[in-house]
């Protein structure tokens, strides 16, 4: 497995964390973090905008459009909207002259970090998404073991490790021994829901209301 991922490091490839809030990209030594948001017509379905001008739009627009958010939990819930939200982000990586960059679009190899609770019938559509958007070689790698590998961790040492990953809408916490997990458990509770309630609060005691974005 390690020996994959370092090859694949070194390659040409795009590195996507998928996520709820936000969508991390990177290829080379560039990295662009964008906001895991899209804004479409109701009727017609056109997407209007993605990223970071989807989400200044946020609570201000008008009936005939709206927000869509298209991961949640680690899955992929309109695979039409975030493949807009993909080629928005590597439009962004196209602005730069370089090389490698050029060369990691044409050939459109995809390392996907995913979230460990993700079923058979999840993963297959994160497949069929990247595939479709032109995905040569699409390799999925656990989040939590690509957090440890990056944070330098002795993964497949006998000591144990604790991680905690509180994600927009889910906190999962694993114990990885050995290069592998001996416990894990998933709790459907996460950033949105803490900016939501503070939503509420904020105008139940004091009458005042404030957007999910200002929260």
């Amino acid at each position: 497995m390690f020996s994959l991922f370092s090859r694949l490091k070194q390659s040409t490839s795009v590195l996507v964390d998928p996520g709820c809030s936000n969508t991390v990209f990177k290829i080379g030594d560039q990295i662009k973090v964008i906001p895991s948001f899209v804004v479409e017509d109701k009727t017609s379905s056109q997407v209007i905008t993605a990223g970071q001008e989807a989400l200044l739009m946020l609570g201000k627009l008008p009936n005939k459009f709206r927000i869509i958010k298209p991961v949640k939990q680690g899955k992929i819930i309109n695979d039409q909207a975030y493949s807009t939200l993909l080629e928005y982000g590597l439009s962004l990586f196209s602005l730069k002259l370089d090389i490698q960059v050029q060369l990691a679009r044409m050939y459109n190899n995809f390392l996907v970090s995913l979230n460990p609770h993700l079923s058979s019938v999840d993963k297959q559509v994160m497949l069929k998404t990247f595939k479709n958007f032109g995905g040569g070689n699409v390799v999925f790698f656990d989040k939590v073991m690509l957090a440890l590998i990056g944070e330098g961790k002795d993964v497949i040492g006998q000591h144990g490790t604790m991680v905690i990953y509180i994600g927009s809408s889910l906190t999962h916490i694993s114990l990885v021994v050995m290069g592998g997990k001996v416990m894990e458990e998933n709790l459907y509770f996460g950033g949105d829901d803490t900016s939501m309630a503070l939503v509420d609060y904020i105008r139940q005691r004091y009458d005042v209301k404030v957007s999910y974005k200002e929260a």
